[in-house]
């Protein structure tokens, strides 16, 4: 069989196989890598000691020391945004997270489990997914908050990802100044891929 390179060249497989891997050099711009190939990774470690306590209602409220901005390299990819850290659901009253995002500056946050945009987050409800606590008064629990989609960009458009957070959940809205998220002895983190759609 015989390879066809994107320059349009036809190299037989007998000859790549016996390449040297010392040739294999340079880079593969990211609109000729496959669908599922891993674009990038960006990471944001927020500072240890880092708390966020919901206000006294059920609005959404976005935690600016999560921002994690990464520059697209490919248009229409699939982003996995992870968020790990901890919560204390205190008195066991339930929280909600989500991750939103803006582009290239904007101030319109949209929230990725549901495409909408920060004035119509109130309300009953998770977003995509969603962390409470049941039992226990007084005590932190791990967070990991996963979310995936599709953002349709161009290339080199400036993305900035952040976490929200909100008092209620599946066990009811129920306001409570208490609930945070964060820790003064541990650091949280935010991780980002991007995968070619």
């Amino acid at each position: 069989t015989t390879a066809h390179l994107h320059t349009g060249l036809s190299v037989p497989d007998s000859n790549i196989a016996a390449m040297a891997a010392s040739k294999l050099t340079g880079n593969v711009a990211s609109a000729n890598m496959p669908a599922g190939s891993m674009l990038q990774v960006a990471n944001n470690s927020l500072p240890v000691g880092t708390l966020v306590y919901t206000s006294n209602d059920l609005n959404w409220l976005s935690i600016t020391a999560s921002d994690t901005a990464v520059t697209s390299k490919s248009t229409n990819s699939k982003w996995i945004v992870n968020f790990t850290g901890l919560a204390a659901c205190r008195s066991a009253k339930p929280m909600s997270f989500d991750i939103w995002y803006s582009t290239d500056g904007g101030s319109n946050w949209i929230d990725m489990s549901g495409n909408r945009d920060e004035q119509n987050h109130g309300g009953s409800g998770l977003g995509l997914t969603g962390y409470w606590q049941s039992g226990g008064t007084d005590d932190w629990y791990p967070l990991s908050v996963t979310v995936t989609g599709v953002i349709s960009v161009n290339v080199g458009s400036n993305i900035k990802f952040r976490l929200a957070m909100r008092n209620g959940g599946p066990a009811g809205d129920v306001a409570n100044t208490q609930n945070c998220v964060g820790h003064g002895d541990y650091t949280m983190q935010m991780t980002i891929q991007e995968i070619a759609g």
